[in-house]
This record gives structure tokens, sequence and C-alpha cells, in this order.
């Protein structure tokens, strides 16, 4: 018997044991974190970023991300744009709410058990985070789904099902490819607890489906998926180059130049979503004493956020922080339950969910974010300072259209320029301002004209200057041979070749 497990036994050999109510009075205030939470971002009606996922399928062979499609296939006709959203819409919902209530029974039946508040009080911590507005928020994005099988392969492993957990872990790359990012929590919880050959065997089955996601699908199969799928002919071009053809040295490297030209702003972010990661982590470990608990804790809840390095969305990468740090702890409390919590831990717990929980709920990438919440919060003093936050976050968006003066005539006839990864050349036609601009990002290219005018050492590019609805300004500022600004995506900047 471990150290954790005597003192478990220990206690309940003692007299001292909680009044029952405190544990049905936090289980309640669990649950009313969850539901204000959910408020906070509720949406419904799929998103039209996702609208591809759930009318794709796999009738002309394997496709990336296709598996929700494809059941959804079985109950509706995809031809049918509205009718498919609807039910998905419906299907996303249910999926969420699956989630919180498995994990809110889960924390309940621990709590229940201990009657010691250390489940209840870390679990507000989870609910008083930014995890639970977020996915509330994406609807019709596949991580919901990664979080429902998450969460079953946990329970199945807990149960020792191994069987029942290569199966879904099997399924998950199927719905997305980045699975596999999220499979580490379980994994590694489960390989500290139970660290045999069969457990390993068992928890490799995702990096043989996903090897399948990315090496058998057919480019041939995307075209005909996309040529039937009802959706306008400029989203199906990019759901070509960015959902299946988007490869992880691509990924990586647009990743890479928006890390690289906004970092104060990522670690902002990371700051900002996974200090209730942090905090149940720390308090978590602390109960437990173990140093290995410390270490497996930390890279179960850490280590799958390493999907930031290939997906750009950066609140949906970093909120989930909270959702590993608390499944680890379910996780390795159902195994090898711990010993009583220190004095202070639930105090310590419900002060920072009360103070978390009036953070309003905020979305962005790197470059910008915008405070999406749907409740009081955001009026609240805490409300108000993440708002300033957020501007102060967003400080290198400029607007879309800018009223340009300057006619002065720029230098040089040949630029090398960047904005938001997308990269190439802009060439002058000679005795003009006009350049014509070929860009690429990411296996995409993209052309268009750009005027370009000089007012001392400031530079302004019309992009698409006799277009009203595509128009958009740059501006920068010339130092020798190099121009860098912003505009209204962040930050760009040139090379002027000759």
């Amino acid at each position: 018997m471990n150290r954790a497990q005597s003192e478990t036994h220990a206690l309940a050999g003692t007299s001292w044991r909680p009044m029952p109510i405190l544990s049905w009075l936090a289980i309640l205030g669990c649950a009313l974190l969850t539901v204000f939470s959910v408020a906070k971002g509720f949406a419904y009606g799929i998103s039209p970023d996702v609208h591809l996922y759930y009318v794709i399928n796999y009738h002309d062979g394997l496709v990336r991300r296709g598996l929700i499609g494809h059941l959804l296939s079985w109950i509706v006709d995809q031809s049918k744009l509205a009718d498919t959203l609807a039910v998905a819409a419906n299907v996303y919902l249910a999926t969420n709410i699956a989630v919180l209530v498995l994990l809110f029974a889960w924390t309940a039946s621990i709590e229940l058990r201990r009657r010691d508040l250390l489940a209840a009080s870390l679990y507000a911590l989870y609910a008083a985070s930014q995890f639970i507005p977020t996915v509330s928020y994406n609807v019709g994005f596949l991580d919901a789904y990664d979080y429902l099988l998450l969460v079953l392969a946990a329970i199945a492993l807990v149960k020792n099902r191994l069987w029942l957990a290569v199966a879904i872990g099997g399924a998950g790359p199927f719905v997305h490819d980045a699975f596999v990012f999220t499979w580490i929590c379980p994994a590694i919880v489960a390989l500290w607890l139970r660290p045999n050959l069969w457990t390993g065997l068992a928890l490799s089955a995702p990096l043989v489906t996903t090897a399948i996601v990315y090496f058998v699908p057919t480019s041939e199969a995307a075209i005909a998926q996309m040529q039937a799928a009802p959706l306008p002919d400029d989203v199906k071009a990019f759901s070509i180059a960015y959902q299946f053809g988007q490869t992880f040295l691509s990924s990586l490297y647009i990743v890479l130049w928006k890390i690289g030209h906004n970092i104060s702003n990522v670690l902002i972010a990371v700051a900002y979503f996974t200090l209730p990661a942090v905090l149940l982590v720390v308090l978590y470990g602390r109960a437990r004493g173990d140093r290995r608990a410390w270490i497996a804790l930390g890279l179960a809840t850490f280590f799958p956020l390493s999907i930031n390095l290939v997906g750009w969305d950066l609140t949906r990468f970093l909120a989930p922080a909270p959702f590993f740090a608390l499944l680890a702890i379910l996780f390795a409390e159902s195994l090898d339950p711990t010993g009583p919590p220190g004095r202070f831990l639930s105090p310590g717990c419900w002060l920072a969910a009360l103070v978390l929980v009036q953070a309003p709920f905020i979305y962005g990438y790197a470059e910008v974010v915008g405070v999406m919440d749907r409740t009081i919060v955001r009026d609240w003093p805490i409300g108000r300072l993440v708002e300033s936050g957020a501007r102060y976050f967003s400080r290198k968006i400029r607007p879309k259209v800018e009223v340009v003066t300057a006619q002065g005539n720029p230098p040089g006839n040949v630029w090398y320029m960047e904005e938001d990864a997308w990269s190439g050349a802009l060439v002058r036609r000679p005795g003009t301002n006009i350049f014509d601009a070929t860009m690429t990002k990411g296996g995409q290219v993209v052309q268009y004209t750009a005027e370009i005018v000089r007012d001392g050492d400031q530079i302004f590019i019309t992009r698409d200057p006799h277009d009203r609805q595509a128009r958009m300004t740059y501006v920068g500022r010339l130092r020798g041979n190099r121009v860098t600004g912003t505009y209204s995506g962040g930050v760009w900047g040139a090379i002027i070749l000759r």
C-alpha cells in the first residue's frame, strides 16, 4: 500500500469527516458554475467556418476529418445544406452536453465517496475557466467530439476495458487528425499509474490510425467531395488548400510566423487561458506530495497544448488546458486516491474560482482577440480590465480601409512582401504606382493588384483599389530598403529588391 492509500485508509478510520451537506453544497456550486460558463459563450447553429465537416463523407474514398459527415450521411440528405446544418447543430449540442455531464458526474461521484471537498473544489477551478465557454461558442468544430471520445476512453482505461479504449482511441483520428495531441493526456496518466505492456499497446491505437488518416486519403476523393458539396466555390477552393492539402510542415511554418510576429500576445494568451490549469496541477500535485505526480500531471495537462505549433486558432488550442488537468486528476483519483487535502486547498480553490468566473469569455488568435461574453461579467471591474487588455492585445490591428491622401512615388520596382504568413512578390507596372501581387500560403495562391504611394518615410498600400469589397489598406514605415507596418490582419513587412 502506498503513502496516499495509507492516508486515505487512515482518514476513513478517524472520526473527522466533513458534514455531507458541505459536499452537496459544493456539488450544487459546481453545477451553477458550469451553467454560467456555458452561458458566457453559448451559441447555436453551425459556424460557417466548419460547414465543410458536415457535408463530406467517405462515398468517394477516405477523406481527412470525414467521419462525422459520413455518419451524418446516414440520417440526412447532405445536398440540402440547411437540413444538414440543422441536424448537425443538435448533434453538436448533444455532444457538448455529454462532455459536461460526464465530467460533472465523475467529479460528483468522487466527491460523494471522499466527502472532503477535494474533487468538487478542483472542479470549480475547471468550471470557472475559459474552456466551457470556448466549446459552447465554437459550434460545429470537431473538438467537442474529440473531448467526448477522450472522456469515454479515460473511463474505459479506469475500468481496465482496454479493448474499448483501443476502439475509442483508434476512431479519434478519423474524427480529427489532431486527436493524437489530446490523447497524450490520458496516455500519460495511464502509463504513470498502470505501466505495463498491454496498456502501452492499447494507447498506441491512435498512432496507427493517424498514419492511416494522413497517408491513405487521396486528393481525388477530396476534390470529388468538394465538387459535390453544397458550398460556395471560394469555400471549396479554400477547403482543398487548407483542410485537405494542409501538411505538418506547412502548418508549422504558418504558426511559427504568427508566433514570431506576435510573441508578446502569445505569452499573454498562454497566461490567461492556462492559469486555472496551472492551479489545478499545483494544488492537486501538492496534495499527492509525489514528484512523479507533479511530472505526470504537468505533462498530461500541458503536452497536448503542443498542437499550437500546427494550429493557429490560439483560443481553441489553449483553452482546453483546464479540461486536460481535470481529466488527469479524475483519472488519477479513480485509480490511486490521494490522502486528505490541505486545510486551505478548498477555500483557495473556491476563492480563485469566484475570481476567475468574473473574467469574461474572450476569443481570438495571435494577432487579435475580442470579448465575446454574453453575460453581465463584461461590465464588472474584472470584465472591464480584461476588455482593456483585449484592446492592448489587438494593438497591431488597423481598420480595414483608411483614407489615403499621399501621392508620392514609391521606391523600387520589385518588392518581396510577407503578411499573416502569406509571402510573395509585388511587381510594378512600368510608369505607374500599380503593382501586381502574387502571394502564397500553405499551398494556396492569391493574386491581386495594389497601389503603393509614399509620404516621406510612410508607405501606403491599397490592395484592390477599385474593388470596394476587397479593398484593404496597409500602412508602413520605410527604413532603407525595408518597410514594416500594420493592417487589418496584423503585421506586414516588405523588402525592396530592386
